[in-house]
């Protein structure tokens, strides 16, 4: 709801953070992960923020129901936003990857990280793709902000 608020009050660009644990060994607390794509399994068993609209004229204005998600998230922002973590001095702590979306809230097991990382996932979260899955009918593209990291070991 607030993501399609802001469309109607005429925002064209949308950027969303996300404290999402990071998968990726490489990436450390407070780096910024860019991402490439997304892993939705909660999507593999019929959960989609889009669904049950009725295709109404009057839910015309937040966008297509069905769209593709090829390039949702854009080369050209990601090049923008590495260029200006640069120009600060901040372009070691950008990185870029696949993010997975999870039912939550909870944190995942060990043996659940283990399954996500080998899915080719690099950070996980619960509430960041709804975001950007009704943002994206309107051609918005966003980073994220990995916040900490997950326990991939045994108790």
């Amino acid at each position: 709801m607030p993501v399609r608020v802001l469309h109607l009050l005429g925002v064209r660009r949308l950027v969303v953070s996300n404290a999402a644990g990071g998968l990726d060994p490489e990436h450390r607390v407070g780096d910024v992960m860019l991402i490439r794509d997304h892993l939705n399994l909660l999507g593999f068993v019929g959960v989609n923020p889009l669904s049950g609209r009725s295709g109404r004229a009057e839910e015309a204005a937040f966008g297509p129901r069905f769209f593709a998600l090829n390039g949702a998230y854009g080369a050209r922002w990601r090049r923008a936003f590495r260029a200006a973590a640069c120009r600060v001095g901040l372009g070691a702590a950008v990185r870029e990857g696949t993010y997975v979306m999870v039912g939550g809230p909870n944190f995942e097991t060990p043996a659940e990280l283990r399954m996500l990382r080998g899915c080719g996932a690099d950070a996980v979260g619960e509430n960041y793709y709804v975001k950007c899955r009704v943002a994206r009918s309107w051609n918005h593209q966003s980073p994220i902000f990995v916040a900490n990291k997950t326990q991939t070991r045994g108790n």
